[in-house]
């Protein structure tokens, strides 16, 4: 599996490492820009991302934002729903339910509240297919 991990917090980017470095290829971003830049190279050598993990309140572009980038570029990239990468959105912002009032639904594939728990990961992987 080839896995992005966006946060601004370093903290956060490694605990997250830890949890997912034994089911694929984990690299990193510390902001949206960052994000949606390493998005699109990954394309450009035909290595799709199969999973982002995306915070939403960040430095130079928010999570909503570098969201509606990524699957801007996928779609110039003529990726079709069936093989988006699974956008799992990881905030400490708010309730889930307020979430998914100020998120795009159409974009995102889930949300998970911090500090992210292992076994609430793994569920959510799990559901979508990836593990």
């Amino acid at each position: 599996m080839n896995i992005l991990i966006v946060d601004d917090n370093p903290i956060n980017r490694k605990m997250l490492w830890e949890y997912l470095k034994g089911y694929g290829v984990c690299d990193m971003a510390g902001d949206g820009m960052e994000a949606v830049e390493q998005f699109e190279a990954e394309l450009t050598t035909g290595h799709a991302y199969d999973l982002v993990l995306l915070d939403l309140m960040m430095p130079r572009m928010n999570g909503q934002n570098a969201l509606r980038r990524i699957r801007a570029i996928e779609r110039q990239y003529r990726i079709g729903s069936r093989d988006q990468a699974v956008v799992i959105i990881v905030t400490g912002a708010g309730s889930p339910e307020e979430l998914l009032k100020t998120t795009d639904t159409d974009f995102k594939t889930g949300i998970l509240k911090k500090p992210v728990r292992l076994p609430e990961l793994t569920g959510m992987l799990k559901r979508h297919g990836l593990l």
